[in-house]
């Protein structure tokens, strides 16, 4: 028997995030557990006289390909890939992990290899979207292994995020507008401001963002979202800043990350450190904040 909240989340991210139209060509990306929620986003699809194909991943392939690669293999880009890229009018990528330390054991030097050969075809991707060429949304599919490292049930894990979500009200999308237009009075109010001032525990930071726009994010790139943003001026960014809630990237967990004094200095430590450990792919000369 179907879930309704899969339901419910298809509708959401076909209708309000995607805002698909009839002959949208469309894309869903997810590995082959995440397939009940594919199916409903599917059918949904569909409905909405989108042309659907379908990219559906075995977990286990990347960490072969990762292991067992060689250099040739790992800098191979395809060019079904990068048909891809400029072909789709909508794409939806489903994040899912039956186990969130499998590439433990890889070493960085190796997906950092793998993220360069794609670094063009992602920025490629992130062109159109700007253009307003292609429409992009991420979401997450809770799985066991979500579940674990949030120290939960995936029953209260699932109700967690579906419940972020909104899926448990009567119409998410009409709740999802209210939280776009609330957050567009927050965004009004940080456009006419220049300095900004962030005091928490471990925290004293400044930076300028005068001049710059602020990004109203509420379902439509990432579902579930509820945040504003914007990118500082370069090298306006000093002071301290404490991440002190754990993440698991690639594999690795990181925890308490404290980075001082966020000019040119400190900053290529902190890339250089982040580079070994999450593989991300920087600049050599990379020296300011991207976002806050």
């Amino acid at each position: 028997m179907a879930d309704i909240r899969h339901q419910k989340l298809a509708k959401v991210l076909v209708n309000y995030s995607l805002r698909l139209k009839p002959s949208d060509k469309f894309i869903i990306s997810g590995p082959d557990f995440a397939a009940p929620l594919i199916r409903e986003v599917y059918r949904e699809a569909v409905r909405a006289g989108a042309h659907v194909e379908t990219h559906i991943t075995i977990h286990g392939l990347e960490e072969i390909l990762l292991r067992a690669g060689n250099d040739e293999q790992l800098s191979h880009v395809s060019d079904m890939e990068k048909l891809s890229i400029e072909y789709f009018d909508a794409r939806l990528v489903i994040w899912a992990q039956q186990n969130t330390r499998a590439l433990s054991g890889v070493g960085p030097a190796r997906m950092a290899m793998q993220r360069s050969a794609y670094a063009p075809l992602f920025k490629r991707e992130l062109e159109r979207m700007a253009a307003g060429e292609v429409r992009w949304c991420g979401t997450l599919y809770p799985t066991h292994a979500h579940a674990q490292d949030a120290g939960m049930s995936l029953s209260d894990y699932e109700d967690f995020v579906y419940g972020v979500g909104l899926l448990d009200l009567d119409d998410p999308v009409a709740a999802w507008r209210e939280v776009h237009a609330e957050q567009q009075r927050i965004v009004e109010y940080l456009e006419q401001h220049d300095e900004i001032h962030i005091i928490a525990p471990g925290t004293d930071i400044t930076y300028r963002v005068g001049g710059r726009k602020w990004i109203n994010c509420a379902g439509t790139e990432n579902f579930p979202d509820g945040e504003v943003f914007s990118g500082p001026i370069e090298n306006s960014v000093n002071g301290v800043v404490r991440f002190s809630y754990p993440a698991i990237y690639n594999g690795n967990e990181v925890a308490d990350v404290q980075l001082t004094s966020l000019l040119k200095k400190s900053t290529d430590e902190f890339l250089r450190m982040r580079t070994t450990m999450f593989c991300c792919q920087f600049t050599a000369n990379r020296s300011h904040i991207r976002e806050f």
